[in-house]
């Protein structure tokens, strides 16, 4: 009965994602609090504000960026600094001598989010009789390519999981004591050092600081994946590997569809943003110059390693008194 139970609890893990990857596909990029800059006068802004309000979802978030009585070369450079900085992933800036607008997007984002941030902005343009031109940037602290982020996120993600499976094939169950679940998060946080070494090599870092923020995010994605494995273990036993499996997999299975998960469909995207490897990839995008390094994610991770711990920590207490008591005589006679 308990093994038909786990079954259709896997089942139903993994049938949902694939349903929410064909709906992805279907529905395609939905853009979400996309942050984008406007250069122009503060009543032009407002009328930009408004229009862009009326767009299902409010998928972009407008903010102003004075540029006062600049002439319009230096309203650009303005527009132009602000994405390079990465302070923002677009600027658009209007010049009122004309009726052509320049969107400045950053090399960071992939294709499909500068389609979808130039669709949006270039259909209220039109609204007002005017057209937009697309220029691209590259940020001045940024490192790699745009789908970089994603594929490290992936790779630490996958580390973590087979990291904590294997140590279960090779040490048996995690909770048969106290010392062997402080042994495996400790073996982790170091799996997930060398992880972030080895992809600080891979990727063409400008500094020490960034080394340092890339393993930070290497090791909080290693152990929190890892960590989480184990705790699902320590409650449902060796299932428990399979149930954690795939909710840390599930998430992700729209992705394959090739969009980014600021991009999923609802209610997806609002499933998606609270989840590991999620977390994970806005870390990877900071440490790597492609975000402005926000503390949201971090704190997201720290969150779930929280929870890990606690639960991998005190999961023989939480075990039902019957089970302890069945395996006590095992452990007093050394398993014979």
């Amino acid at each position: 009965m308990r093994r038909s139970a786990y079954l259709a609890v896997v089942g139903v893990l993994l049938v949902l994602p694939v349903v929410a990857t064909f709906h992805q596909a279907r529905a395609g990029a939905e853009l979400h609090d996309a942050r984008v800059g406007v250069a122009a006068p503060p009543i032009v802004v407002e009328a930009l504000t408004g229009a862009l309000s009326s767009l299902p979802g409010t998928p972009i978030d407008v903010v102003p960026i004075g540029t006062g009585a600049l002439r319009e070369s230096a309203a650009l450079d303005r527009g132009r600094q602000a994405v390079a900085d990465g302070r923002l992933d677009a600027v658009v800036v209007l010049d009122l001598t004309t009726t052509s607008d320049t969107l400045f997007v950053t090399t960071t984002r992939t294709r499909p989010y500068v389609d979808a941030v130039a669709d949006r902005l270039a259909a209220v343009s039109e609204g007002f009789g005017r057209t937009l031109q697309l220029q691209r940037v590259d940020p001045d602290r940024a490192a790699a390519s745009a789908w970089v982020p994603g594929v490290l996120a992936g790779a630490w993600c996958g580390i973590g999981v087979l990291g904590a499976v294997a140590a279960t094939l090779v040490g048996g169950r995690v909770d048969r004591d106290g010392g062997s679940s402080l042994r495996r998060l400790a073996l982790l946080l170091l799996t997930g050092v060398v992880a972030g070494l080895g992809s600080g090599a891979l990727v063409d870092l400008p500094g020490l600081q960034p080394l340092v923020t890339l393993v930070a995010a290497a090791t909080g994605t290693v152990a929190v994946t890892g960590g989480l494995v184990l705790a699902a273990e320590s409650l449902l036993g060796l299932p428990g590997i399979a149930v954690a499996v795939a909710l840390l997999v599930g998430p992700t299975l729209p992705l394959l569809t090739g969009v980014t998960p600021d991009l999923l469909t609802e209610p997806w995207h609002a499933i998606d943003r609270i989840s590991p490897p999620t977390a994970a990839w806005q870390v990877a995008r900071g440490a790597v110059g492609h975000a402005d390094g926000s503390a949201a994610p971090w704190a997201m991770l720290a969150a779930w390693g929280v929870i890990a711990t606690v639960t991998v920590l005190t999961a023989r207490a939480m075990r039902p008194v019957e089970v302890r008591s069945a395996t006590a005589p095992l452990r007093a006679t050394g398993g014979r």
